[in-house]
C-alpha cells in the first residue's frame, strides 16, 4: 500500500462485488502481524495493486457478507493482462485461474472496519 495511508487511519474506497465502499485502512504493527500469521487461521484478503496508480482496492467481505476483522493484504501482478480495475473478488479470482494475474499475499495485515457506502 503507499506510504500515505500505512499506519494511519484513513477513509478511502473500496469495491465489494460491484459497489463502492468507505473504509477506514489501518495496518498493525510489525509485531502484531507476526502474531495474526501465528494464531488466526481465517483473514478476509484486501487486493491491492501497487503498480497501477489510481487502482482502487476489492474486499471480499464486508460486515453481514463474510467478514473477518482482520485483512490480509495480496498484491494483484498483472501478467497478460492490460492492468485494470478490478470491482469483485470473484473477477480476480476468475482472472488468476487463467493465469492473466498472479496474487501474491504479502505478510501486511489491517483492520478495515466498513464503514458505508460510497456516496454518490
Amino acid at each position: 500500500m503507499n506510504a500515505q495511508s500505512k499506519g494511519t487511519t484513513n477513509a478511502i474506497s473500496a469495491f465489494y462485488d460491484g459497489k463502492m465502499f468507505s473504509i477506514f485502512f489501518v495496518e498493525f504493527p510489525p509485531q502484531a502481524e507476526k502474531s495474526l500469521i501465528d494464531q488466526n487461521p481465517s483473514f478476509n484478503f484486501i487486493y491491492i495493486c501497487d503498480a497501477f496508480q489510481g487502482f482502487i482496492i476489492v474486499l471480499d467481505g464486508i460486515p453481514g457478507d463474510g467478514m473477518n476483522e482482520v485483512w490480509q493484504e495480496v498484491q494483484i501482478v498483472f501478467n497478460t493482462l492490460v492492468p485494470q480495475q478490478f470491482f469483485t473478488d470473484n473477477d480476480i479470482l476468475a482472472a488468476a485461474s487463467l493465469g492473466l494475474i498472479t496474487l501474491v499475499k504479502t505478510n501486511e495485515f489491517y483492520t478495515c472496519p466498513v464503514i458505508g457506502k460510497k456516496p454518490k
